[in-house]
Formats: structure tokens, sequence, C-alpha cells
């Protein structure tokens, strides 16, 4: 197998669903458009192959332009797909049976992980063209809420909260998941947590408040990791709902109420719901989108804060992911969130309104903190800074210059 080394690589990691994926990828790329804006070489990408054709689909659809531009920037790796899929959240398990997973799994699969780094990791392009990477050549790892840490020098956590945070509050209150398995699983993220040299966390998230407070002295906060401005979507369509259908299984009864509200449905995966229209998430900024029902996941919350288009969510289930229970306790608190209650499209349209107003002044409150509502222009400029830092620290002592070397090593 041919190896790829004329440059250093970003591995990515994150947490389940199809919005952590696609938002590390997009930051990644973010990262490689400011390198190439300063004279640098851009990296390449290794993205953890998980969801099968899905999760190829969605990237080729989302990041076209960059894998017909650059064809081996964006590589997939199944192998290291399949190590995080063996700590993840399965719907049909229950959230208890997900935690017992990862609590029995979760060092074996740090283990595998280190080994599979130590031979090299095999990805492929998008063409289907496999290639070996060796470990030297593994700039940094970049991840959102990660369930597994890599053998690499330089990790730089992304989030809206941690999870060791989100189980430790969770183990205090009746969720219908068992407290002692949460109190472990927490023990088991400050660990992981630990691992990354720099922890950016957006707002708003998890826990938001106007005076939020870090957690830890490594933390750097910033706005939402969701590229802005969105851009319009401008396609002919009929005044509609979109309906983002998490990648996680076993959650598809959630958004049966919204069938029978007499507006057009369209959605990334009507194939799951029944019923719909399939069409991309970048529908949500079309003018005709009056809706948006998604899971409070922080990718569906953030693009329908930043479009406008009303956010409305389902109740919190006993025995669901607890941070879906502190989600839309602190998005309802903050009026960036409706939880659906059957009501009819007549009465959603009443919260538009005052939807509108919540996210405006939420906006201009972020602006006036940043000066800009893209966190992840905020994170590339930072960890640009660290990769410089890392080189000059390497040219200094005439080798990898400790931690960032071998990341500033990949600055040529």
């Amino acid at each position: 197998m041919p190896h790829l080394e004329n440059k250093g690589f970003i591995v990515l990691n994150f947490v389940y669903g199809f919005g952590p994926f696609t938002k590390t990828t997009e930051l990644a790329v973010k990262i490689n458009d400011l390198l190439e804006k300063e004279g640098m070489s851009r990296m390449g990408i290794i993205v953890p192959w998980i969801y099968g054709e899905d999760q190829k689909r969605i990237l080729e659809e989302e990041f076209g332009a960059v894998i017909r531009k650059h064809p081996e920037e964006i590589l997939l790796d199944k192998k290291l797909g399949g190590i995080l899929d063996s700590v993840f959240y399965v719907g049909e398990e229950g959230f208890d049976g997900s935690l017992k997973r990862f609590v029995d799994r979760g060092e074996s699969a740090n283990k595998k992980i280190a080994d599979y780094f130590k031979k090299g990791l095999c990805v492929e392009t998008f063409g289907g063209e496999k290639f070996e990477i060796k470990k030297e050549y593994l700039a940094f790892e970049l991840n959102r809420c990660p369930r597994v840490y890599y053998p690499l020098e330089s990790s730089y956590y992304t989030g809206f909260g941690y999870s060791s945070e989100i189980l430790d509050k969770a183990s205090k209150l009746d969720l219908g998941i068992n407290k002692e398995l949460m109190k472990e699983s927490a023990k088991l993220f400050k660990k992981i947590e630990g691992k990354s040299s720099v922890h950016f966390i957006s707002g708003p998230g998890v826990f938001f408040s106007h005076d939020y407070k870090k957690r830890k002295k490594t933390e750097i906060d910033v706005p939402p990791t969701l590229n802005w401005p969105l851009e319009e979507n401008m396609e002919k369509i009929k005044k509609g709902i979109y309906v983002t259908v998490s990648g996680i299984s076993g959650l598809e009864s959630l958004y049966a109420g919204v069938k029978n509200m007499g507006l057009e449905v369209y959605s990334n995966r009507p194939n799951v719901l029944g019923f719909g229209t399939k069409k991309s998430p970048n529908l949500i900024s079309n003018k005709n989108i009056k809706f948006h029902f998604a899971r409070t996941g922080w990718g569906s919350v953030w693009q329908s804060q930043f479009s406008g288009v009303p956010l409305i969510t389902m109740p919190y289930k006993k025995g669901d992911d607890p941070e879906i229970y502190f989600n839309n306790k602190t998005l309802e608190a903050l009026g960036l969130a409706k939880i659906y209650k059957g009501e009819s499209a007549e009465e959603l349209f009443d919260y538009t309104e005052s939807f509108k107003k919540n996210v405006g002044e939420m906006n201009a409150f972020l602006m006036k903190k940043y000066d800009t509502l893209n966190g992840n222009d905020i994170i590339a400029r930072e960890i640009l800074k660290d990769l410089k830092k890392g080189h000059e620290k390497g040219k200094n002592r005439g080798g990898r210059g400790g931690d960032g070397g071998r990341a500033g090593k990949a600055l040529v």
C-alpha cells in the first residue's frame, strides 16, 4: 500500500451522531484555508468512517468543492471508525446500555487505538484509493466531546460543555439512568478530557449563562462553531418544515408529530421518517422553511439560531442522553427552542416572533463579546498560533520541541 508522507495530518475524533463528524471536518477545513492564506501547506484530514455510505454521502454534499480541488485532503479511516463506534451510544440499547458499553470497553478501545497508530493508519480517498500514513506524519488531534483519546502530543478539544460535568450533574437527578454508571463514566470522561492541551467551549452550550465561568485553565470560550453567516438557500420550494433526523438510531418516533401539520416536510433522512422529501440541511436557510424540528444537538440548534428558523424539539424522554435534558432546559430558558407538545402549525406560528427576538438578542450579545459569530474563525487562529509556537520550539531545540513539536513540523 502506498504511503502519503508529503504533509502533516489532522486526525478527527468526535462523539456519535451526524453533526459531530461534519462540524469537526468543517473546522479542519477552516484551519487548512487559514494555513493556505498564510502561504503554508494544507494538511490532510483523517475522518473516522463510522456510518458507511450515509457518512460518505454527507461529506461529499458538504465538502464536495474541497474534495474535487484537493482529492487527497479529506480521507476516510474505516478501522479507526470501527473502534470509535464500539463505545458509541446506540438508541436501541438505551443510555444505560451505552454507558455500560463505554465503561466496559473504553480502556480497551484506547489501547486498540494506540496499537493501531503505532503501525500507521490505513485510509482511503473518496475515489477509493487506499494509502498508509505513518504515525510520524500525524500532526494533531482535533476532537469534539470525544469518548476515546489518541496517542498524539497535541490535542485540541472542542465542545459545548464537558461530558464529565453533564454526567456528574445528571447522577444527582432521577432521569431513569443508572446513577453509578454515570459516576463511573464521568471519571473516564475526565481522564479523556484531560488529554487535550487546549479546550474550546462554544456558547450557547449545555450550561450556558451570560456570566458563564470557565471550568479549566486551558479553556477558551468561543461563539458557535458553525460557519457564519449562513448562505441563504434560494431553491424554489413550497412552505414547509425541515426535520433533521439524527444519526442516532432508535429515536425516529420523536418526529412522528410533524406528519399531519398541513405543511410540506423536508428532511435529511425521509427514508427513516417514512415520509417527506429528501433535502440537504442547507435548506433550513430557505425563506419558505417555517420551522425546524430537531433533537437539541448543538449543530441543529445553531443552524436555527443563525437562520432565524424557529427550533421545535421534543420533550426529554427518561433514559435518553442526559445532555438532551440539560440542553432542553437551557434552550427553553433562553427562548431559543420550543418543546413540542402537539401544537398545531397555527399555534407554532405564534412562537415565531418571540423566537426571532430571542435569537436577535443572543446574537447581539455574542457579537459584542467576540466581534464575530463564527467560533471556527477564532479556534482556527488559536490553533495556528499554537502550531507556530510548536514549530519555533522545535527549531530552537533542533528536534520535535516537546508538546506541539510534531504538529509544528507540519507547518512547511
